[in-house]
């Protein structure tokens, strides 16, 4: 088996893979021990799997936005480069995880070996005082320069930690727990110390002007994920019949997509006074076939068992109460399907469906509702 096949085969066992999701890469070395490339994956990850008749490591990274998500990398070590392939699952918003798993791997090696170990000492002596000061001189540019990034750092995470407190505050009357890639609750990053005396510490332990800027840059990538999940959540909270079937009338296989009446509500779940829905919207899965429908061609009519139905609740406590209710029939003669909790609303699909089919009707939904 050639190494692209051993390579993608290791990453399968781990996690699958999306063939077309697969990030490639190679690290060029020198003088950098297999045992040394193992000692880095401990440090940044955790090793998978030792395949020292390959010479393959597998390994899982945490990466993407505030390192919530992993990648699986598996590396093929050469005398010299290591060849990589990365996989990772996203969520609806592409976080490049594989891609920044591989960059966190990149920079150990390059930070300690990616020069010759028989390093010699060099000692060099600083003659004359136009010399001193030219150093001095160029220490106090750089220190100066890393101070006003500092500022504009801190002024960033102030407006970054607003946007978190936004996202917080609106996904606590929501469920966002189901939505790949979502988070229940995101964390406030602090500020730098900006005194002078602090900043030059930074600079003589290895910081940078250019690391400051990429963090500023990495930060706005984070508020831009954060703003447009947010306006995602706000759209899933307690939407109108109108948006729900605008949302659904267009996934494969879907018909027929009414919202009840108190007309037509048979079931009187509507606007019922205690924990009632506000709204319920039918329709019919058009693969399900059955004689006792033969006469009832309209979604209402058939109710859930044609195809399934978005009930939508005023608050997230009533939508939980349905689901805590709902639950009661699993594994009955009474059950009716599944049902799953996404913003205030309760989606649920027909038993009539196999497990495997009603799993990913309620993921075309969910991934309608939360497209942009």
């Amino acid at each position: 088996m050639d190494t692209e096949k051993l390579l993608l085969k290791k990453i399968e066992n781990e996690i699958g893979y999306k063939e077309e999701d697969v990030v490639s890469d190679e690290i060029f070395i020198t003088d950098v021990t297999s045992e040394q490339v193992k000692f880095h994956l401990y440090d940044i990850g955790t090793l998978l799997e030792d395949d020292t008749e390959n010479n393959i490591f597998t390994a899982s990274i945490n990466a993407g936005f505030f390192n919530k998500n992993n990648a699986v990398l598996a590396i093929k070590y050469e005398k010299n480069k290591l060849i990589i392939k990365a996989f990772a699952n996203e969520g609806l918003i592409n976080q490049k995880t594989a891609e920044k798993a591989i960059t966190k791997l990149k920079e150990k090696v390059d930070k300690n070996y990616s020069s010759p170990k028989n390093n010699k000492k060099i000692i060099i002596l600083c003659v004359g005082g136009g010399l001193c000061a030219l150093i001095l001189g160029c220490g106090i540019w750089k220190c100066n320069s890393m101070h006003s990034a500092t500022k504009n750092y801190n002024k960033e995470v102030v407006k970054y930690n607003k946007i978190v407190e936004q996202y917080n505050d609106t996904s606590k009357s929501i469920s966002v727990s189901n939505i790949d890639g979502f988070l229940d609750e995101v964390d406030k990053l602090p500020t730098v110390d900006e005194k002078l005396s602090s900043v030059i510490k930074s600079w003589t332990d290895g910081n940078s002007t250019k690391k400051i800027k990429k963090d500023i840059s990495t930060i706005k990538e984070m508020e831009k994920v954060l703003s447009d999940e947010e306006k995602i959540m706000k759209s899933i909270d307690s939407p109108s019949k109108e948006w729900v079937i605008e949302k659904v009338k267009n996934i494969s296989h879907v018909k027929d997509v009414k919202a009840v009446t108190r007309d037509n509500d048979v079931t009187g779940f509507l606007d019922k006074e205690s924990g009632g829905c506000k709204e319920c919207v039918y329709f019919i899965y058009d693969t399900i076939e059955n004689e006792q429908y033969k006469d009832k061609e309209d979604s209402i009519a058939r109710g859930t068992d044609g195809g399934g139905a978005i009930e939508i609740f005023a608050n997230l406590k009533d939508a939980e109460n349905r689901c805590a209710y709902l639950k009661e029939f699993d594994d009955t003669i009474l059950d009716s399907g599944s049902y799953a909790l996404i913003g205030t609303m309760v989606v649920r699909t027909s038993y009539k469906l196999s497990y495997e089919k009603q799993y990913e009707l309620t993921d075309e939904i969910f991934k309608a509702f939360t497209k942009n």
